[in-house]
C-alpha cells in the first residue's frame, strides 16, 4: 500500500481527529485533521494533472519541514509524479547544481530561513509554485491549486513496488552528492520495519524538523505517522524550537549527536556538571531529577529515543541514560532507504553501536573490513549513472556502504569504526583512521565539531570548533593544553596529534564545510587548514601544539 493510500484509509477511520499541526510565524496554528489532510491531497493532485503534469515527471520541493510539504509529497504520489527534495539549508550553487545534476519539470519553494535564496536560483526554465508561506513571486500558488477539482479515483496512480517514487541526494561528505532512486518497495519496507519494532500507534506523536529532503525524516517520521495513524508537529523555526517541543511533546523523539550535545550544554550552564552528576549519583533524588530535566526538554511522554547521522560518545550515551533518557542509535544511509540497523528495543550493553540488523537486513564485512548490505530497502540505482550504480553493487547483490565496523558480541551490535576512505598516510608511512578521534575530541565539553587531517605530514593536526566563542571562555589555552595532553594518552605513537587548531571561520552549510544532515566535509576543511598550523601568524586562529614526547 502506497503512503497516500494509507491516508485514504485513516482520513476515514480517524475523519476529524487532528493530524498535522503547523505553527506560523504570527503565532497562531493550522491544524489539518486526517480528512482535510487528504481532501487537500486529492485537490493539489488535481491541479497538478490539470496543469499538464503526467505520470513519472519530476518535481522539485524546496523547503524547511512543514504540513504542505508532506501534502504535497503524498499529492504527487496519488498523481503518479516523482519528487526530487531539495535541502533548503543548501547555497544556491549547490542547489542549481542539485537542479542540473536531476532535472525537474516544476519547482515548488516553500519555508525558507531566507526567502531571498529562492532569488538566486536557475529556474526560469521551470514551471515554479508556492507552498503557502512567504518566498519569491511563483508561476503557480498554492491557494489556487488547492482549490481545483479532486484527482478522480479513476485516474490515481496506483504504483509497483519496483515504481520510483523519490530521488533523495547523498549527503556529499566525499564529494559532489548524486541522485538516489528509491522505490514504493524500499520505501514500504524501511517504514513497516521501524513502524513494526517501534510499535508505533494513533496514540503516538511526532516533531518532524530534522530535514525532510534526508530519506531518514521521511521514513522514520513521515512514514510512521501516515502508515500508523500517529500525531504530526511541526517547528517553525530554530527560536521557536523549544516551544514547539513542549507543545508536541513527542511520545518518540529522534534527533543527531550534536543537538543532543547541545541540550546537555543548556542543561550544563545552569547547573554546574559536578552538580548535575553528584545528584544523578543519589538513588531517588536522581529519578526526580531526571524526571524535572525530562520535562524541561519537552520529553516527559517520550517512550522512545534515538539518535543517528553520526556517532554518538559512550559517555553522552551513559549520561542521558541516567536521566531516564536511554537514547536508542540507529544506521542507514540514503542508498538504504535510512535504515538498517538500530539499537531497539534498547539494550545498555549495546551502547557505542548501532544495534542489530532490521528483519530481513543482512550484513557481511569484506576484506578491507568494509559493511556490505543486502535488503529489499536497498535503492534502484543512481541517477542518470548506471556506471556509478553497477560499482555500487557486489555480484551477488550487496551494496558497498563505505563504511567500517565490527560485530561485538559482548555488545550484540555493530560497531562503526570509520570510513573506508577516510583514512590516510602519514609521511613516516603509517595509516590513521581521523573518525575514532574525531569522536573523542567531540566528547568534550567544549569542542562542538572536529576534522583531523594530515596526510603526508609527520603527524596528524585536528581542527576543532567550539560550542561557544573563544573569547567568553576564562583559561581557554588551558584548557585546550589539557585536552591535547589527554586525548594524545589514549592514542597510538602514529595517530597522536601535534596541535589543535580552533577555527577561524564557522563551520556551516552555507560555507560549504557541513552537509546539509550537519557532517563534516572534510576535504574542503582539511584543505584549507592544511598548512595554518605551520604558519598560524598568517591567519585568525588558536593554535595548541602538543608538548614534545619525552624520549
Amino acid at each position: 500500500m502506497s503512503p497516500y493510500q494509507s491516508l485514504q484509509q485513516l482520513s476515514l477511520q480517524l475523519n476529524q481527529r487532528p493530524f498535522l499541526t503547523q505553527p506560523l510565524s504570527d503565532g497562531h496554528i493550522r491544524v489539518y485533521s486526517y480528512r482535510e489532510a487528504f481532501d487537500t491531497v486529492s485537490r493539489l493532485a488535481g491541479g497538478l494533472r490539470q496543469r499538464g503534469l503526467e505520470p513519472g515527471q519530476r518535481i522539485g520541493i524546496l523547503s524547511k519541514n512543514c504540513a504542505e510539504w508532506f501534502i504535497l509529497d503524498w499529492a504527487a504520489q496519488m498523481a503518479g509524479l516523482i519528487t526530487v527534495p531539495l535541502y533548503p539549508t543548501q547555497t544556491a550553487e549547490h542547489l542549481n547544481e542539485a537542479l542540473k545534476a536531476v532535472p525537474v519539470h516544476w519547482l515548488f519553494i516553500g519555508k525558507l530561513d531566507d526567502p531571498t535564496l529562492a532569488d538566486a536560483l536557475e529556474v526560469s526554465h521551470l514551471t515554479t509554485a508556492n507552498l503557502p508561506y512567504e518566498t519569491i513571486g511563483t508561476d503557480l500558488d498554492w491557494a489556487t491549486l488547492t482549490a481545483s477539482e479532486p484527482l478522480p479515483e479513476t485516474e490515481w496512480v496506483v504504483p509497483t513496488t519496483s515504481d520510483i517514487m523519490t530521488i533523495h541526494f547523498t549527503s556529499g561528505t566525499s564529494g559532489k552528492a548524486q541522485g538516489v532512486k528509491l522505490s514504493y518497495g524500499a520505501y514500504h519496507y524501511a517504514c513497516q520495519n521501524t513502524r513494526s519494532a517501534m510499535q508505533v500507534t494513533p496514540e503516538d506523536r511526532f516533531l518532524s524538523y530534522l530535514p525532510a529532503a534526508h530519506i531518514a525524516e521521511r521514513m522514520m517520521i513521515q512514514g510512521n505517522a501516515v502508515y500508523s495513524g500517529a500525531q504530526l508537529f511541526f517547528a517553525n523555526d530554530l527560536s521557536t524550537f523549544a516551544a514547539d517541543l513542549k507543545r508536541a511533546q513527542p511520545t518518540a523523539f529522534m534527533s543527531v549527536p550534536r543537538l543532543w550535545k547541545n541540550f546537555q550544554t543548556a542543561i550544563h550552564a545552569k547547573l554546574p556538571p559536578s552538580l548535575v552528576n553528584a545528584l544523578l549519583a543519589i538513588p531517588g533524588v536522581n529519578r526526580l531529577f531526571g524526571r524535572l530535566v525530562r520535562r524541561l526538554l519537552g520529553l516527559s511522554h517520550a517512550r522512545l529515543t534515538g539518535s543517528g547521522a553520526a556517532a554518538m560518545p559512550i559517555d553522552l550515551l551513559t549520561w542521558y541514560e541516567k536521566l531516564g533518557i536511554p537514547i536508542s542509535e540507529a544506521w542507514g544511509m540514503t542508498e538504504t532507504c535510512g535504515l538498517a540497523t538500530m539499537n531497539y528495543p534498547f539494550q545498555s550493553r549495546s551502547k557505542g553501536t548501532v544495534g542489530r540488523p532490521v528483519p530481513q537486513t543482512e550484513i557481511r564485512v569484506s576484506h578491507e573490513g568494509e559493511l556490505l548490505i543486502r535488503s529489499p530497502g536497498l535503492f534502484s540505482g543512481y541517477f542518470n549513472d548506471d556506471e556509478a550504480t553497477t560499482a555500487a553493487f557486489t555480484e551477488e547483490g550487496y551494496f558497498h556502504t563505505g563504511d567500517l565496523g565490527q560485530w561485538q558480541d559482548n555488545q550484540t551490535g555493530w560497531a562503526l569504526t570509520g570510513r573506508l576512505r577516510d583514512p590516510f598516510k602519514t609521511s613516516k608511512g603509517k595509516f590513521v583512521n581521523p573518525g575514532p578521534i574525531e569522536t573523542r575530541l567531540q566528547q568534550e565539553p567544549l569542542i562542538d565539531l572536529a576534522c583531523v587531517f594530515g596526510e603526508n605530514q609527520g603527524q596528524p593536526v585536528a581542527a576543532v570548533q567550539l560550542n561557544q566563542p573563544p573569547g567568553r571562555i576564562n583559561g581557554l589555552t588551558e584548557i585546550l593544553e589539557n585536552t591535547l595532553v589527554s586525548i594524545n594518552g589514549r592514542l597510538d605513537s602514529h595517530e597522536k596529534l601535534s596541535a589543535l587548531l580552533v577555527s577561524d571561520k564557522a563551520w556551516t552549510v552555507e560555507s560549504g564545510w557541513l552537509t546539509p544532515t550537519q557532517k563534516v566535509r572534510r576535504r574542503p576543511i582539511s584543505e584549507h587548514y592544511q598548512n595554518i598550523h605551520t604558519h598560524p601568524e598568517n591567519h585568525s586562529v588558536i593554535l595548541i601544539k602538543a608538548p614534545p614526547s619525552p624520549r
